[in-house]
């Protein structure tokens, strides 16, 4: 009898053991599991961050760029455009909702792309985007970057302080709508874990000239 409740009881502490033994596994698995999911979230937090930021500073870009277009004679060649019925831009988002039977000024826009606004700077600006596979202003991850621009809502305002009024010439306040995009230029690659799409909109106004007054 002693012996087989000596057997009993190991065979007992045998399963006790498995069981403890199988428990710390599953533990351990679940803390893995948990830590792998958590670094698998975190590098997608910091790529949407690296991404937004990128995105955001496209659009500031944008906003440059235009400011730049329009300080200089080339000013009154796009109030010239977005004002004449027969060249303005007629599907521009920032005019959505406005009548068409509103006022020439109120419907005046002009649209530009990237690749006009930066023709004249002397730095391609979008290498990024024009040849993905090469590291440039976006960083080593695969990123294209790019960004439109509206003019509109043309309007004359004083000229600069200090500026001859004799010279017959005026000064265009512009509202200017900036839309940022970024995108990856390779979702099947080893960076795909930063593919996600970023868009901003951002807004301003600038003052452009001299232009020739109305």
């Amino acid at each position: 009898m002693r012996n087989t409740s000596q057997q009993a009881r190991q065979v007992r502490d045998r399963g006790a053991v498995i069981f403890i033994v199988a428990m710390t596994l599953a533990l351990l698995a679940g803390l893995g599991l948990y830590g792998l999911k958590a670094s698998s979230e975190e590098l997608a937090s910091s790529g949407n961050y690296l991404r937004n930021a990128q995105t955001h500073f496209m659009t500031e870009y944008g906003v440059l760029g235009t400011a730049n277009e329009v300080s200089g004679p080339r000013a009154q060649l796009y109030l010239g455009l977005m004002s004449d019925p027969n060249t303005r831009d007629r599907n521009c988002l920032s005019l959505a909702g406005v009548p068409s039977t509103a006022s020439l000024q109120s419907l005046a826009c002009r649209r530009m792309g990237s690749l006009e606004i930066g023709q004249r700077w002397s730095v391609p600006f979008l290498d990024a985007y024009t040849n993905p596979t090469t590291p440039g202003s976006l960083g080593p991850i695969q990123r294209k970057g790019d960004f439109f621009v509206e003019l509109t809502d043309p309007v004359q305002v004083a000229p600069p302080s200090g500026y001859d009024l004799n010279l017959g010439l005026c000064f265009m306040q512009f509202t200017v709508t900036v839309t940022g995009l970024t995108e990856h230029s390779n979702p099947s690659s080893a960076t795909a874990l930063y593919r996600g799409f970023g868009i901003e909109m951002g807004r301003g106004r600038i003052t452009g000239g001299p232009v020739r007054c109305p």
